[in-house]
C-alpha cells in the first residue's frame, strides 16, 4: 500500500473517531443520538404536510376528502389516510391497519405543553399552567365565609319622572372617586380623546371584539375560501360563531379542544413491511363550523424510511458530507502531496546513487526531518563519490606503475628465450604465459579505471547502433561461434561511441567464452518510448538468481577458487557497467527460459 493511501486512511479513521467522540458527547450531554438527528427533520416535514392537509380539509366538502388524500399521495409518493381517533376511516383508500398502528391510533395522545398561539415557549393566555408531575397534591380550599345578611330597610318612596332622587342616607361610607384613586394632589386632565373618563382605565369598557362573519361556500364551486385556515390555530379552537380564539382576546363561546390536542403530535414506526407516520390533526367540517372539532389522525405509509424524500431527505447530508470532504482535502491533500513528493524524490535519488550516479543532489530548502535527511543523503553521495573515484584512480595508478616493470620483464624474457637451452625452454614458456596474463590484467585495470574516470568528461552524441554491433561481431568471432544481429538500421541512441563499442565487445567476448558451444549469440535492439534497449543473449546455462546483481562487481567471479581456466580477472562486466554509466545508461542481466542469459543495456533514444 502506498504511503499516501495509508496517510489518507489514517486521517479518515481519525475523522471517524472524532465524529464518534462528538456523537457520544452530544448523547451524554444533550441526550442526542443518531436516530433523533435523522427522525427530527422527518417529523417537521410530516407535521408541515399535516397542517397543509388539515387546511385543505377545512375548505373542502366531506365527499371530496379522498381526492385530497390522492392528490397528496401523488405529490409526495406516500399513501395518505385520514382516520378518526376512535378508529373509523374518514378519507383515503380503504386500508387494514396493522395492530401496532391501530394501537397508536386509538391511544390518547400526550399532552402538548406548547402554546396553541404565539411564539414557542409562551404560556397560554387563559388558564393556569398544567401541574408538574413531581408537584405535591393541591390543598383542599376552605369554603368561603358567608357575609351576614344586610339589615332590613324600607324601600325608598317613589319619585316622579324628572325629579332628582333623594340623597342616600349617610351610613359612613362614600363611593371612591377617580381623584381618590390617583392620590392626593393629582391633577385632573379631563376626559381622554377617545371619550373615556379621566385617566387610563376609566370610563365605559370598549365594545367587545367580533370576528368575521361565518364562512359560506362559493356558489359556483361549493368550496370554502382559504380564510378558513385562520380558524385552525394550532388545533382549531373553533368557537360557536366560527372565529378562532386569539391570544389575549376574550374567549368566544363554543367547544374548546382539550390540552392533549394542543399540537400536531407525530409518531413514526415500522410495521408490516411499511413505514408509518401518524399525526394528530383537527378535522373541521366547513359545512358545520359551529359543531365540535373531530380529533383525527393523518396516517402516511411508505415502503421504507430511507427511500422516501418526505421522511429522509439525503440532500442536506450529501451537502454536509461534501463540505467535510472538501475541508478534509484542503487540510490534508497539500500536506500529503508534499510529503509523498519529497519521499519519491528521495527514493529516486538514492536509487541513482545505488547505480553509481553521485552527481544528482537533493534540494535542501526544507527545515524539517525530510530536509535533514536530504542533507544527509547529499553528504553521503559526495563521500561515496570520493571513495569510488579514489578507488578507480588508485587502481589506474597501480596499473600504470605496473605497466613499465611488466614491459621490462617481457623484454628480458625475450632475450632469455633466445639464449635458453632445450632443458630451460619449458620454464621460459611458463614465464611468458604468466607475464601475458599479468599484462592482460593490467590492461583491464587501466580500462576499468579510465572508463570510470572518463564518465564525467565523456562526449555523448547520436550514433547508429547497427554498424557498431556489426564491427564488434566481426572482431570477436572466433572458433566457429555464430553471432546473429537483429537491429533495425535506422535505430539510434545517445552514447559515447568508443565506450559503447568497448561494452559490447566485453559482452560478446564473455558470451563466446562461457556459452559459445551452447548455440548462437544474438545482438538485438529495440526502442521503448524514449529509451533504447540493446541485448546480448546466449544459449548457455545462465547464472544462479542470487548472483545476477553481483556479476557487475569488480573482481567478482562465480568460481570462488578463481581458477584461471574457469574465468578471467572478473573485471569484464565491471568495465561494461562503467562504460554504460559513462554514456548515461544502465545495464542489467536476467536468465532466459528454458536456458540462457541476456544482458540488457538501456540508453537514451536519439531524437
Amino acid at each position: 500500500m502506498k504511503l499516501s493511501t495509508r496517510i489518507f486512511a489514517l486521517a479518515f479513521v481519525n475523522l471517524l473517531l472524532l465524529a464518534a467522540v462528538f456523537i457520544g458527547f452530544a448523547h451524554y450531554q444533550f441526550h442526542l443520538n443518531l436516530t433523533s438527528i435523522l427522525v427530527a427533520p422527518a417529523e417537521d416535514r410530516v407535521r408541515d404536510v399535516a397542517r397543509s392537509v388539515a387546511s385543505d380539509i377545512a375548505q373542502t366538502q366531506t365527499a371530496n376528502r379522498t381526492s385530497i388524500m390522492a392528490r397528496y399521495a401523488a405529490t409526495y409518493g406516500v399513501d395518505f389516510y385520514l382516520f378518526d381517533n376512535n378508529g373509523p376511516q374518514l378519507a383515503g383508500k380503504p386500508v387494514q391497519l396493522p395492530p401496532g398502528v391501530r394501537r397508536e391510533l386509538t391511544v390518547s395522545p400526550p399532552v402538548d405543553l406548547r402554546p396553541p398561539f404565539g411564539r414557542e415557549g409562551a404560556r397560554p393566555a387563559s388558564g393556569p399552567p398544567p401541574p408538574r408531575a413531581d408537584a405535591p397534591p393541591p390543598r383542599t380550599a376552605r369554603p368561603p365565609l358567608e357575609d351576614p345578611p344586610p339589615p332590613h330597610r324600607d324601600p325608598p318612596p317613589p319619585f316622579a319622572r324628572g325629579d332628582r332622587p333623594p340623597p342616600p342616607e349617610d351610613d359612613g361610607f362614600r363611593p371612591v372617586t377617580p381623584a381618590d384613586q390617583r392620590g392626593p394632589g393629582a391633577q385632573d386632565f379631563g376626559p381622554l380623546p377617545d371619550g373615556r373618563g379621566p385617566g387610563r382605565g376609566f370610563g365605559p369598557p370598549p365594545p367587545p371584539r367580533r370576528g368575521p362573519p361565518p364562512l359560506t361556500p362559493s356558489a359556483g364551486t361549493g368550496a370554502y375560501p382559504r380564510s378558513a385556515n385562520r380558524r385552525l390555530g394550532r388545533f382549531g379552537q373553533l368557537g360557536a360563531s366560527g372565529e378562532v380564539g386569539q391570544r389575549g382576546a376574550p374567549r368566544q363561546p363554543g367547544p374548546r379542544p382539550s390540552a392533549a390536542n394542543a399540537g400536531y403530535q407525530t409518531t413514526q414506526r415500522s410495521e408490516a413491511g411499511l413505514y408509518w407516520a401518524l399525526t394528530r390533526i383537527p378535522v373541521i367540517d366547513p359545512a358545520n363550523l359551529d359543531g365540535d372539532v373531530v380529533h383525527g389522525t393523518l396516517i402516511m405509509a411508505a415502503p421504507s424510511f430511507w427511500g422516501t424524500p418526505l421522511f429522509f431527505d439525503f440532500k442536506p447530508f450529501l451537502g454536509a458530507l461534501a463540505a467535510v470532504i472538501a475541508v478534509f482535502l484542503l487540510c490534508w491533500l497539500p500536506f500529503i502531496r508534499g510529503l509523498t513528493r519529497s519521499i519519491s524524490r528521495l527514493t529516486a535519488n538514492t536509487g541513482r546513487i545505488a547505480q553509481g550516479d553521485f552527481e544528482n543532489h537533493l534540494p535542501e530548502h526544507r527545515s524539517d526531518e525530510i530536509g535533514q535527511l536530504s542533507v544527509t543523503i547529499n553528504r553521503m553521495a559526495r563521500r561515496l563519490s570520493g571513495f569510488v573515484t579514489g578507488q578507480k584512480r588508485f587502481l589506474g595508478d597501480i596499473a600504470h606503475e605496473l605497466s613499465a616493470p611488466i614491459a621490462r620483464i617481457q623484454f628480458a624474457l625475450g632475450i632469455l628465450d633466445q639464449r635458453a637451452s632445450e632443458n630451460q625452454r619449458e620454464t621460459v614458456d611458463d614465464l611468458h604465459e604468466e607475464m601475458r596474463h599479468m599484462s592482460g590484467l593490467v590492461e583491464e585495470l587501466l580500462s576499468f579505471s579510465k572508463a570510470g574516470l572518463d564518465a564525467g568528461g565523456a562526449t555523448l552524441k547520436s550514433i547508429e547502433i547497427e554498424p557498431v554491433a556489426r564491427r564488434v561481431a566481426n572482431r570477436e568471432t572466433s572458433g566457429g561461434v555464430e553471432i546473429l544481429i537483429d537491429i533495425p538500421e535506422a535505430l539510434t541512441c545517445v552514447a559515447e561511441p568508443r565506450l559503447l563499442s568497448r561494452a559490447l565487445s566485453n559482452l560478446v567476448r564473455n558470451a563466446v567464452r562461457h556459452a559459445g558451444a551452447g548455440g548462437p549469440i544474438t545482438l538485438s535492439a529495440r526502442r521503448l518510448d524514449d529509451r533504447v534497449v540493446i541485448s546480448v543473449s546466449d544459449c548457455g546455462p545462465g547464472l544462479p538468481p542470487e548472483e545476477l546483481d553481483r556479476v557487475f562487481t569488480p573482481f567478482y567471479r562465480l568460481d570462488a577458487s578463481r581458477n584461471r581456466d574457469t574465468g578471467g580477472s572478473g573485471l569484464g562486466l565491471a568495465i561494461v557497467k562503467s562504460c554504460v554509466e559513462a554514456s548515461g545508461g544502465t545495464v542489467v542481466c536476467h536468465n532466459l527460459e528454458p536456458h540462457g542469459l541476456s544482458v540488457d543495456i538501456t540508453l537514451k533514444a536519439a531524437s
